[in-house]
């Protein structure tokens, strides 16, 4: 899977969780992204997104939590700039509903 892959990344989790995932289909993808985010409220302060960004990575460091880590497909917590991900709403499809056909 390429690292730009992803839409393909949420849909890989489902099958892996729920194989009855297999009978899903594609209706329309997001813009592309190098990795699913961690999301915090928009008005946490910069001391919170850090604490929070600290306490990812010593979890990630946690022998004990390595189990759980491999069942939620987490190899590692990294910290990518904004332009790593796509803004342009043109490199989506957009899931208008008058553009799906069900």
């Amino acid at each position: 899977m390429s690292p730009r892959s992803t839409p393909c990344l949420s849909h890989c989790f489902a099958l892996y969780r729920r194989p009855a995932a297999a009978r899903v289909r594609e209706l329309c993808r997001s813009p592309s992204a190098p990795s699913l985010p961690f999301i915090t409220a928009g008005g946490a302060s910069h001391e919170r997104v850090m604490r929070l960004r600290d306490g990812l990575r010593t979890a990630m460091a946690d022998p004990d939590l390595a189990g759980p880590a491999r069942r939620l497909l987490l190899r590692d917590i990294m910290l990518l700039p904004d332009s790593a991900y796509e803004t342009d709403p043109r490199n989506g499809a957009g899931c208008a509903a008058s553009r799906l056909s069900i």
